[in-house]
């Protein structure tokens, strides 16, 4: 059934079958949208026991609404064919994760299952089939119960004859092993089973076979969790237990209470690990120490004025106010009124990113920001007012958060799209894809305006996630390829933004910073530039620049700023190429912002294929796309500060000695050829020109061609006779005739936004990434015809490779996972299914679109980019309260 279309929905893959039917992933044609279709086996006819069960299930789901809980759309029928239109869930089963869960991650799982199950309940829906397969983990954290194939409805009739069993062997109760009537007991047994597999690793009941096991769990007790994992604490013991009680009148009554008790039992064994301190230091603790020893931070916030005196006290345990600045009359007026806090916890990193971390609400009484406890990252929401950080549920790997005017809701990015959630928690809403994601801002007008991608203008969104509409228009013609760092200025009636020129693609330190009116499409460059920037009521610019906040009085009405900024913080983290600086303001004049630098020194690595990290023989600084010689003996790497003075050099791996190669100072990009005798590579001389050098050195680069926009080459075709290029814009891939002196190519891979032309080793087959299917996935089509298209990536992915051998395709997660993809070439193609290797989240990927690693010749390992500043763990912010008290005195 695959690529046929059944009444409005195309069929795109089967995601599993079993004794209940078929599922496919399909692509609904009206609604413009992702679901999963359930059909009945082939062999079932109308009228049969099967087909009633069959439509039970959907009439039972399709009743609850719980984010627990798979949606169900609808019941369809097209050509005699019975199917359930159900949310398309996007992530693993529990079968799958379940041995990899640490105990925090299992006591959540387990907690939403029972919630999930607890809305069934009083519904008067049993499940009856509660079982890993039956559990799907999303990826933003979300767990979901499926198939309710074996529902009973409280009052219907039953559908299996007297005394048969309907259910999986090791997770049914004992009443339903028995063939004995069920309530919404047995599905707790179930769960009990599930918990106990989580915790201990192993199964309650065990057994060679389902006799055996049934057997067991009519019989025989479990023994206590604590007696295979010593350090699994008793009160989590009993409750489990309790779920696994043979008699249905001593186990716990309602999934409702499985849910308390856990809740309970990790609460306070969160608290039980966790100690919270306050300081307050007073006006004399603070001049009775010297600016070292209160940690002070000194920054001059005019030429001829006094410091601000900023003290950090890093907390040793919990959450809390660290310090409490109430002024000083020896710095004088200028710190009157100041509040300085640092924030943070030792048990957890804040996540560092290519986007804002953190985010303030427009009153400065919340503050929401991403960390991570060693694992995925969750999006974790602070009131001010007092110690309480709440962690917001389904905000799994979400970054770059911000709040909507009245701070009832927060907007965030994660799995390649644009989402929101309720500030006080609750189901997370999807609005729309933004593949690589470069900011947002939720105006007043109810409408979110973005940066879907590294190489786009600005759109905007109704809060709906309905009606997407261009805002701002690349213009192209004068070097424009990215609208980023949207914020909509106060009035509703004006959106600031910084703009990225293709000639300076890694570097922002002096983009432009443009308003456009939201009435008229009119924009106004400003007369200041810098990498982000920001409005403070009530007139102030602030503007990020090599890590640093500097700031200077602005007019909205007539879009000046002051000739000249004024540097007021140091030592503010940020990213050199996407151009961000991890830094919030709330409108009452409130700032908070991470302290550290730029993410601009790099280390080179070898990584192998289960993840294993050796740095090489190279000091840390800006390093860029590596590429391995045919042979493996070297390194092409390019190496300057990504706006400039860029140039390429020759690592020898042996003998861990470098080179400099070229010497134009716009020098990147490199490719070997297939002899490993020269090396072709962008210039940035002059937009578009790709030149060739040989490797040794002994001769000047040659002109190869001019694209008309800058490009960079990406493979060769089959012989070296053709060379691919990919557009910095990732607009256009084009093919170089390498015989003969002509005209570039179109090579036109995708009618959406595309990058790259990756050859494949036999040279049948060329691969590139899209976003012909709106999230931006990588396909791979067959060359030079074109004619045949497959889909690589699943849920997302970026910077793919080819292994040497051709039977791999390796490419980035939009989690940051490095993906394996096995296939076939011969007689056709066709990808598996993509598999899991290691984490590369410290990894560095620049903002054009173009892979920065590489494979090694012989596949066994890769060299990658790593940020040295994200090997950090940074656990502390800084927050300043009544900072536009300080700004208001620049205009003195």
């Amino acid at each position: 059934m695959i690529g046929t279309t059944i009444s409005h929905y195309q069929i795109l893959e089967k995601l599993g079958e079993g004794g209940m039917g078929v599922v496919y992933k399909a692509q609904d044609t009206k609604l413009d949208r992702l679901v999963a279709l359930k059909f009945l086996p082939e062999h079932v006819s109308a009228g049969s026991g099967e087909l009633e069960r069959f439509l039970q299930e959907a009439k039972a789901a399709a009743g609850l609404n719980h984010p627990n809980i798979c949606t169900i759309h609808g019941i369809e029928e097209f050509e005699r064919k019975n199917f359930i239109v159900m949310e398309y869930v996007d992530g693993q089963t529990l079968q799958e994760k379940k041995s990899s869960l640490s105990m925090k991650q299992a006591l959540d799982v387990g907690i939403q299952i029972a919630e999930g199950l607890a809305a069934a309940h009083e519904k008067g829906i049993v499940h009856r089939d509660i079982k890993p397969e039956n559990i799907m983990i999303r990826k933003d954290g979300r767990v979901q119960i499926m198939d309710f194939g074996l529902a009973k409805l409280r009052g219907a009739s039953r559908l299996t004859k007297e005394g048969s069993t309907v259910g999986t062997a090791g997770y049914m109760s004992p009443e339903q092993v028995q063939g004995q009537e069920t309530d919404h007991r047995s599905d707790i047994f179930s769960l009990g089973v599930l918990l106990y597999e989580m915790l201990a690793g192993q199964p309650p009941f065990k057994g060679v076979h389902e006799t055996a096991i049934a057997y067991e769990i009519v019989n025989v007790d479990s023994p206590p969790l604590s007696s295979i994992k010593p350090e699994i604490a008793p009160e989590l013991d009993a409750i489990v237990l309790e779920c696994l009680e043979k008699d249905t009148k001593e186990r716990t009554q309602s999934a409702s209470q499985v849910a308390v008790d856990l809740k309970r039992f990790k609460r306070e064994s969160s608290r039980s690990r966790m100690s919270r301190t306050m300081s307050i230091v007073t006006k004399r603790d603070v001049s009775a120490r010297s600016g070292s020893q209160a940690g002070a931070l000194i920054a001059k916030v005019a030429p001829h004025s006094a410091t601000w005196i900023v003290a950090v006290l890093v907390l040793l345990g919990g959450l809390g106010w660290a310090l409490w600045l109430w002024g000083n009359n020896n710095t004088g007026d200028r710190v009157n009124n100041l509040h300085i806090f640092a924030v943070g916890s030792p048990e957890h990193v804040i996540l560092q990113s290519e986007v804002p971390c953190m985010a303030l609400s427009p009153d400065g009484r919340m503050l929401v920001y991403a960390l991570s406890d060693g694992g995925a990252s969750q999006l974790h929401v602070r009131s001010l007012d007092n110690f309480d950080v709440v962690p917001l549920k389904g905000t799994i790997n979400a970054t770059s958060p911000f709040f909507s005017p009245d701070g009832q809701w927060i907007g965030f990015f994660a799995e390649g799209k644009i989402k929101k959630v309720p500030t006080a928690g609750g189901s997370v809403e999807t609005l729309c894809d933004a593949q690589g994601f470069r900011g947002a801002s939720w105006g007043p007008d109810d409408r979110i305006y973005y940066s879907p991608d590294f190489a786009s203008a600005i759109m905007s969104i109704s809060v709906s996630g309905k009606d997407i509409r261009h805002f701002s228009k690349l213009d192209t013609s004068k070097g424009e390829r990215t609208h980023r760092w949207p914020q909509v200025l106060p009035g509703g009636k004006h959106v600031l933004f910084t703009l990225g020129d293709q000639r300076n693609p890694n570097s922002y330190e002096d983009a432009t910073l443009v308003v456009q009116s939201m009435e008229n499409g009119e924009q106004v460059q400003l007369n200041v530039k810098g990498a982000m920037a920001r409005y403070v009521e009530p007139g102030f610019l602030v503007v990020g620049r090599n890590a640093s906040l500097l700031a200077t009085p602005f007019s909205v009405n007539d879009m000046l700023a002051a000739k000249s900024l004024v540097k007021i913080i140091d030592g503010v983290n940020g990213d050199l190429g996407s151009g961000v600086l991890d830094f919030a303001v709330s409108q009452r004049g409130d700032l908070v912002y991470l302290p550290g630098t730029l993410n601009k020194d790099f280390e080179v690595v070898k990584v192998t294929l289960d993840g294993t990290i050796t740095p090489l023989a190279l000091q840390p600084q800006q390093y860029y796309l590596p590429r391995f010689s045919p042979d493996g003996s070297k390194l092409a790497i390019t190496m300057g500060n990504a706006s400039s003075d860029n140039d390429i050099w020759l690592y020898d791996i042996r003998k861990e000695t470098s080179n400099r190669l070229t010497f134009t100072k716009a020098a990147s990009a490199p490719l070997w050829s297939k002899d490993g005798k020269s090396l072709y590579f962008a210039d940035a001389t002059s937009d578009g020109l790709i030149l060739n050098q040989q490797a040794d050195g002994s001769s000047q680069a040659v002109k190869v061609a001019l694209t008309p926009r800058p490009s960079f080459p990406v493979s060769f075709g089959p012989h070296d006779e053709q060379l691919i290029t990919s557009g910095v814009a990732g607009d256009d891939s084009r093919i170089i005739d390498l015989r003969k002196a002509s005209e570039p190519e179109i090579l036109h891979l995708s009618s959406s936004y595309s990058y790259g032309g990756l050859i494949s080793p036999d040279g049948r087959y060329i691969m590139y990434g899209s976003t012909e299917t709106r999230a931006l996935e990588i396909f791979v089509r067959s060359f030079p015809d074109l004619k045949g298209k497959w889909q690589v990536s699943v849920g997302g992915g970026l910077s793919p490779v080819w292994a040497p051998d051709g039977k791999q395709i390796y490419y980035v997660s939009t989690v940051g996972i490095m993906m394996a993809v096995p296939v076939k070439t011969v007689p056709v193609f066709a990808p598996g299914a993509p598999k899991r290797l290691f984490d590369v989240s410290q990894m560095h990927f620049p903002n054009v679109p173009i892979t920065n690693f590489d494979i090694s010749p012989d596949g066994k390992s890769f060299v990658m980019i790593r940020n040295t500043a994200r090997t950090t763990r940074t656990t502390s912010f800084n927050y300043i309260q009544n900072w536009r008290k300080e700004l208001e005195k620049l205009d003195e």
